[in-house]
Protein backbone atom coordinates (compact mmCIF):
# COMPACT_ATOMS: atom_id res chain seq x y z
CA UNK A 1 0.00 0.00 0.00
CA UNK A 2 3.00 2.27 0.61
CA UNK A 3 2.21 4.00 3.58
CA UNK A 4 5.33 4.16 6.10
CA UNK A 5 5.45 5.58 9.34
CA UNK A 6 7.81 7.96 11.69
CA UNK A 7 7.23 8.57 15.46
CA UNK A 8 7.14 12.47 16.32
CA UNK A 9 10.81 12.67 17.69
CA UNK A 10 12.04 12.11 14.09
CA UNK A 11 9.26 14.39 12.71
CA UNK A 12 10.15 16.85 14.61
CA UNK A 13 13.90 16.33 14.40
CA UNK A 14 13.33 16.62 10.73
CA UNK A 15 10.53 18.89 9.79
CA UNK A 16 12.15 20.81 7.14
CA UNK A 17 13.39 18.06 5.25
CA UNK A 18 9.47 16.18 5.67
CA UNK A 19 7.86 19.30 4.62
CA UNK A 20 10.33 20.06 1.25
CA UNK A 21 9.67 15.98 0.23
CA UNK A 22 6.06 17.14 0.85
CA UNK A 23 6.03 20.20 -1.04
CA UNK A 24 7.64 18.13 -4.21
CA UNK A 25 5.47 15.58 -4.05
CA UNK A 26 7.38 12.53 -2.76
CA UNK A 27 4.44 12.11 -0.23
CA UNK A 28 0.58 12.32 -1.40
CA UNK A 29 -0.24 13.55 2.09
CA UNK A 30 1.23 12.99 5.71
CA UNK A 31 -1.16 12.01 8.52
CA UNK A 32 -0.46 12.81 11.95
CA UNK A 33 -2.74 11.01 14.69
CA UNK A 34 -2.31 12.27 18.40
CA UNK A 35 -3.28 11.28 22.02
CA UNK A 36 -5.38 14.40 22.96
CA UNK A 37 -6.39 14.85 26.74
CA UNK A 38 -9.34 16.02 27.68
CA UNK A 39 -8.55 17.88 30.37
CA UNK A 40 -5.91 20.12 28.30
CA UNK A 41 -7.31 19.87 24.68
CA UNK A 42 -3.35 19.99 24.28
CA UNK A 43 -1.81 16.58 22.51
CA UNK A 44 0.19 14.24 25.27
CA UNK A 45 3.81 14.92 25.52
CA UNK A 46 4.65 12.16 23.35
CA UNK A 47 2.49 13.43 20.44
CA UNK A 48 3.62 16.77 19.99
CA UNK A 49 4.42 17.81 17.07
CA UNK A 50 6.85 21.00 16.36
CA UNK A 51 5.16 24.13 15.12
CA UNK A 52 6.46 23.85 11.27
CA UNK A 53 3.74 21.66 10.82
CA UNK A 54 0.55 22.84 10.00
CA UNK A 55 -2.34 20.16 10.67
CA UNK A 56 -6.12 20.65 9.35
CA UNK A 57 -8.34 18.35 11.68
CA UNK A 58 -9.80 15.44 9.65
CA UNK A 59 -11.04 13.69 12.97
CA UNK A 60 -11.70 13.09 16.34
CA UNK A 61 -12.51 9.82 18.29
CA UNK A 62 -12.85 8.88 21.39
CA UNK A 63 -9.93 6.42 22.95
CA UNK A 64 -10.32 6.23 26.74
CA UNK A 65 -12.29 8.32 29.94
CA UNK A 66 -9.21 10.86 29.44
CA UNK A 67 -7.91 11.23 26.08
CA UNK A 68 -8.92 11.45 22.59
CA UNK A 69 -7.03 10.36 18.98
CA UNK A 70 -7.02 13.10 16.63
CA UNK A 71 -6.01 12.67 13.37
CA UNK A 72 -5.03 16.06 11.18
CA UNK A 73 -3.01 16.16 7.61
CA UNK A 74 -0.24 18.69 7.28
CA UNK A 75 -0.89 21.33 4.88
CA UNK A 76 1.49 23.69 3.05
Amino acid sequence: MEYGAVNFDHANSNAASLLLELRRHLYSEILVFQRISYDTANALPPDRIGPEFKLQRLAERQSSATEYIRISRVTL
